[in-house]
């Protein structure tokens, strides 16, 4: 029976001695599922072959693989970016989920209700939100970096894709967290939101990008998925990584001319993505501004009167009391010690 485990087992040869022509065929049966076998085991067997008939002779062997071509070359840079692309766009994705869920768990248990009616004003509640998360944004997303430069995928200007895209993203993450009511839904939402047309948009609009008839649909979708935070710094990272194609594709006849700047230079590269993301930062802060000012100013009633549709005597009389101008006064008793009190003058219905 043939082992189904061949760990450890190079292979094995067969010597056949031909009388005819008084030499020897050499067979050899090898595993190929050890890498270089056939090099190595063939070095091995000949040198055991060529010692026995010339003894204390010295074999060397010398062994490398051909060099990657050019093509080949690209094809596994471009897997790699594509894949590096992915996981950051997974875990820049996660971290906006993060911050929607405390958010909408806040007015689903009415603790910001709870805070404005304490006298905290709605300005200082998302500025000191927005502090706090910028603040875990920056720590999380930089060591992301870190990494990103340790294992050689950083490129330059990424930092400033990783300063602007924390407010623009933080911003819009508040304004989509009032389209939820629970929890989990918010924080499935964002990350699938993210995800789908961040991660996703931009792989596929960096892909259809280079196809000629397909150009300008590519840069058209890319303006209107650059309203999403997350799209602009995915797309502006892959932008990074495949520089080198895109000035291909854009500028085929001078572009072994340019440099890195010529990112700063051309809107339909890197600058479009900064500007986008810089804009999107102030226009989301004002609709936020908007939504929550017309959240606490629309349909204003008269609080300082209560409601007098019940029935029980006792309560009415109370609720009368309430609704009545009340003033103080100077009162003396018996005894001459002076006293305040608060006497109650009914309002008069017109």
């Amino acid at each position: 029976m043939m082992s189904k485990d061949y760990i450890g087992v190079y292979g094995s040869f067969l010597l056949l001695k031909d009388d005819d022509i008084n030499g020897i065929y050499f067979i050899e049966v090898l595993n190929t599922r050890i890498t270089h076998v056939v090099p190595i085991y063939s070095y091995f067997f000949f040198k055991k072959v060529v010692e026995v008939k010339v003894p204390g002779i010295e074999i060397n062997f010398l062994h490398y693989p051909f060099p990657l071509t050019a093509e080949l070359k690209q094809q596994s840079d471009q897997t790699s970016n594509s894949l590096v692309i992915l996981f950051v766009a997974i875990a820049f994705s996660l971290i906006p989920a993060n911050f929607v869920t405390i958010i909408v768990k806040e007015k689903l248990n009415n603790s910001k209700h709870l805070m404005r009616v304490s006298g905290i004003s709605i300005a200082a509640y998302w500025i000191v939100n927005f502090i706090f998360e910028l603040v875990k944004y920056y720590f999380t997303c930089g060591v992301c970096l870190l990494l990103l430069w340790a294992f050689g995928f950083y490129k330059d200007y990424l930092y400033i894709l990783y300063l602007i895209y924390g407010p623009s993203m933080i911003s819009m993450t508040y304004i989509l967290s009032f389209l939820f009511d629970s929890e989990s839904g918010a924080q499935n939402g964002i990350i699938l939101l993210n995800f789908l047309l961040g991660a996703l948009g931009a792989t596929v609009i960096m892909s259809i990008r280079g196809l000629e008839n397909m150009k300008g649909a590519a840069k058209f979708l890319q303006y209107i998925l650059s309203l999403l935070p997350s799209f602009c710094f995915d797309f502006g990272y892959s932008l990074l990584l495949n520089k080198i194609k895109i000035y291909i594709v854009e500028y085929p006849n001078d572009w072994f001319k340019f440099n890195d700047n010529i990112l700063l230079k051309k809107f339909n590269l890197l600058l479009s993505s900064i500007i986008f993301l810089t804009v999107e930062f102030f226009v989301y802060t004002i609709i936020l501004a908007i939504i929550e000012f017309f959240s606490y100013h629309s349909g204003k009633v008269d609080d300082y009167k209560l409601n007098t549709e019940i029935n029980d005597s006792q309560v009415i009389k109370e609720i009368e009391m309430a609704n009545s101008k009340s003033e103080i006064i100077g009162v003396t008793d018996e005894n001459g010690v002076s006293n305040k009190k608060r006497i109650c003058i009914k309002n008069k219905k017109s």
